[in-house]
């Protein structure tokens, strides 16, 4: 069975056709997709999976965050404001996202899709730090 798992690089994230529905998005913490792993002042990780024929609810991603794919995977992507994107990641593919979009993510396959990933815990030193670049 094809899975996908997205590890975050902890060390290098600023600890990182149709739309997406026009529902107000949650934070990660109320997606019962995601699940946190760890967290400190410099990094927050959780984990994601949907299983076959599931959907995330809409929801934010507020930070940067990298992932590093760990098996293959296939998924759609809605964006909140964008057509929605057919998304295939093959093991060992690294991904980075800026962050500050809200999005639902989904499966039409029977495939469950497992992942990690890390970002800045909000008002952390880290954040605080890349804000002041800003």
């Amino acid at each position: 069975m094809k899975s996908i798992l997205f590890s975050a690089v902890l060390l290098l994230s600023w600890a990182g056709g149709a739309q997406a529905p026009a529902t107000a998005p949650v934070g990660l913490k109320d997606e019962p997709h995601h699940h946190p792993l760890f967290e400190n002042d410099y990094a927050r990780a959780w984990a994601f999976g949907i299983t076959g024929h599931q959907a995330t609810l809409l929801h934010n991603h507020d930070l940067p965050y990298f992932g590093i794919a760990v098996g293959s995977a296939d998924f759609i992507n809605a964006v909140t404001g964008k057509p929605e994107a057919h998304v295939t990641l093959t093991d060992g593919q690294v991904s980075y996202s800026k962050g500050g979009f809200s999005h639902v993510a989904r499966t039409e396959t029977d495939t469950p899709q497992l992942h990690d990933r890390a970002a800045p815990p909000a008002g952390s030193r880290t954040q605080s730090v890349r804000e002041s670049h800003r």
